[in-house]
């Protein structure tokens, strides 16, 4: 799936993933800071199940996966996927920022951005699902109003590390229902706002709807409930 135009926000855009992209997120996703808190292994890890599913990522027909860049440099400074579920009216979220570009603002800026986008396209709830122990990222999904759907738990592919997690949902409305979420504006470069205090801008997806995930989970022996994944 892919987007026509970019999503264009005050300090970054949000663009479809290019074959070109792959060294850039692998490089990030690998890293045991960077990449610590998401499903993917470290790079002794990997095998050709998984190379091959990174390179299935492109156009991919099960979901989206996007680049986040920088306005001022056009630099990337991060990845984003979203899972449409069968209905059409749930998409999971999960996004990595590098690690050069943590504590200003990013990550605050990308989510609301896509909760904007989702909304255009007519979801009625996104999902997420992050670690417990990666407070920073569960504490900007609750300043953006997600609740905790639920518990869970998933492990890193072809590793002996599993983290216990919690599975967070926001209701997408037009009626005004939910709380604004944090305005966003040229603020988020002098570290005022949510990110300023975060140590980690990661979080993982939860549904099972790219090859990428699917081959993930299969591997890594997945222990969630299997009636929030989708195969």
């Amino acid at each position: 799936m892919r987007i026509k135009s970019n999503l264009v926000g005050t300090n970054i855009y949000i663009r479809n993933y290019e074959l070109t992209d792959k060294l850039f997120c692998t490089n990030m996703w690998f890293d045991k800071v960077n990449g610590k808190y998401l499903s993917d292994p470290t790079e002794e890890f990997v095998d050709d199940n998984y190379c091959q599913a990174v390179d299935d990522m492109y156009n991919s027909p099960n979901g989206y996966y996007f680049i986040i860049t920088r306005i001022c440099d056009n630099s990337r400074i991060g990845s984003f996927c979203a899972f449409p579920d069968e209905t059409e009216q749930i998409i999971d979220i999960g996004y990595c920022i590098h690690q050069l570009y943590w504590r200003q603002g990013y990550a605050t800026e990308c989510l609301k951005m896509i909760i904007e986008w989702a909304q255009t396209q007519n979801f009625t709830t996104i999902t997420a699902e992050v670690a417990k122990d990666n407070i920073a990222s569960c504490k900007l999904l609750e300043k953006f109003n997600f609740k905790i759907k639920k518990e869970s738990s998933y492990k890193k592919y072809h590793m002996n590390i599993e983290f216990k997690s919690y599975i967070f949902e926001y209701h997408i409305t037009n009626k005004g229902k939910n709380k604004p979420f944090p305005k966003v504006g040229q603020g988020l470069l002098n570290g005022r706002l949510l990110q300023s205090a975060a140590m980690d801008c990661t979080v993982h997806c939860s549904r099972l709807y790219g090859p990428l995930q699917r081959t993930i989970q299969s591997a890594a022996g997945d222990c969630s409930n299997p009636t929030d994944r989708q195969a």
